[in-house]
């Protein structure tokens, strides 16, 4: 539908030319090219193939569980890059074969997304922080214009970052916590430095691409069980 629209645009319209921009893994323009109205599919579908070649993404194909710290609109306009975790936020979008991510936890809500908290519907897990800050009319507005209802929809809320968390880990099966395949990020955004369970040492070891940059620890919450973040540490 979309190529068909384009053509028929290209075709009818007065279009002098189009500019691609590309970004990089790191939320940067990586590219900038102008095409003249000819060449523009062409070349729109070259930059396409650049842009997915550069996506950030999860050096792991399998998780257990993903903690996210933060979503929102100025991460992604899914609340959470669905490249990245792997689940489309519309169901007529076929779901990747990569990542495959049994459970995630979405601990807290940007306060740039003004409380709207599109792409919750993607966790399964998340706290009160985050559910108090939601405002279900932009929320509303933002998931029925995109034909994507199942975006808004609330996981299961816990009183604390540990609850979520640990909840999640007593769902994976007959795996012990200490052997489960855990990442955690900041956001879907910020994917440079994360944090991942021993369980993916050995893995970490066969790849090149990755450098451990700090010694195991626990996983640390305060007093009231909201988890350390990863800026801060």
């Amino acid at each position: 539908m979309i190529t068909a629209v384009g053509r028929e645009m290209l075709a009818k319209a007065r279009i002098g030319f189009g500019l691609g921009i590309v970004e990089n893994g790191y939320d940067e323009t990586a590219c900038v090219e102008a095409f003249a109205a000819a060449d523009l599919e062409a070349g729109e579908r070259r930059l396409l193939k650049d842009a997915r070649a550069w996506m950030a993404r999860l050096p792991f194909g399998g998780l257990d569980v993903l903690v996210v710290e933060e979503i929102g609109k100025n991460i992604s306009g899914s609340g959470m890059d669905t490249n990245v975790i792997g689940r489309p936020s519309n169901p007529h979008e076929l779901f990747p074969a990569d990542p495959k991510i049994l459970w995630i936890v979405a601990l807290d809500l940007t306060d740039e997304s003004y409380g709207n908290a599109t792409g919750i519907g993607n966790a399964d897990f998340t706290t009160r922080r985050l559910a108090e800050k939601i405002d279900w009319k932009p929320t509303a507005i933002n998931t029925l214009t995109a034909c994507a209802p199942n975006g808004g929809k609330l996981p299961l809320v816990f009183e604390s970052d540990r609850e979520a968390v640990e909840s999640a880990l007593g769902c994976i099966g007959l795996t012990p916590p200490e052997r489960a395949r855990v990442v955690r990020i900041r956001s879907t955004l910020v994917l440079g430095e994360i944090e991942c369970s021993e369980a993916l040492l050995s893995e970490i070891a066969k790849r090149p691409d990755l450098t451990v940059v700090g010694e195991g620890r626990p996983l640390g919450f305060d007093a009231s069980g909201r988890i350390v973040p990863l800026a801060a540490r």
